[in-house]
């Protein structure tokens, strides 16, 4: 369904080719919905992907991902490009794949994460590089750098010592890292 701020009004529109839940979604410049992975009801999983085109309210496939995830985290990259992190496929996974919306392609990234993570958090920093933190027992925050398709692993700050936290952009281009299971603290 489309929501209607203006109104206050939830609208149908067309549905998935394949239900799916815990998958990651991503505006395209374009403004198409790019939607990837996740899981049936039924338990399986998914590497799949659809786009959803909002003025004629339909969606239509694209190229699946090389592999099946759910729990994963998605981020539209500076590019245009998207970046899906981690999710779980029969256990928790460190590899990363770049979606490109114009050729409709999906590629591995050049390097893994050095923590393999699902319900993770993602956050697209100012310079077009993004965080990736968090997740089920992955207690550390990664950098990757769209340019070289890597990770480098920027450990954790001292004040926080557990995992699934969040990750906000600040106004000033810091990041705040905040909560997580296991510590009320913050730090930015």
């Amino acid at each position: 369904e489309v929501y209607d701020p203006g109104t206050n009004q939830w609208t149908p529109t067309g549905s998935m080719a394949e239900g799916r839940h815990w998958h990651v979604a991503a505006l395209l410049p374009c403004g198409e919905v790019l939607v990837a992975g996740g899981r049936t009801s039924g338990g399986t999983l998914r590497a799949s992907a659809e786009r959803y085109h909002p003025r004629s309210g339909t969606w239509r496939p694209t190229a699946s991902m090389g592999t099946a995830r759910w729990n994963a985290a998605g981020t539209l990259l500076a590019d245009g490009r998207v970046l899906v992190t981690g999710g779980w496929n029969g256990a928790d996974l460190a590899t990363a794949e770049i979606y490109d919306p114009v050729s409709e392609t999906w590629t591995p990234t050049a390097g893994t994460m050095s923590v393999a993570r699902s319900r993770h958090d993602v956050l697209l920093l100012p310079s077009g590089r993004v965080l990736v933190g968090g997740g089920l027992g992955a207690n550390n925050v990664e950098l990757f750098g769209p340019a070289t398709g890597t990770f480098s692993n920027l450990g954790l700050p001292a004040a926080i010592h557990g995992d699934r936290y969040t990750l906000s952009l600040l106004p000033n281009g810091r990041a705040l890292l905040a909560g997580g299971f296991g510590t009320p603290t913050a730090a930015a």
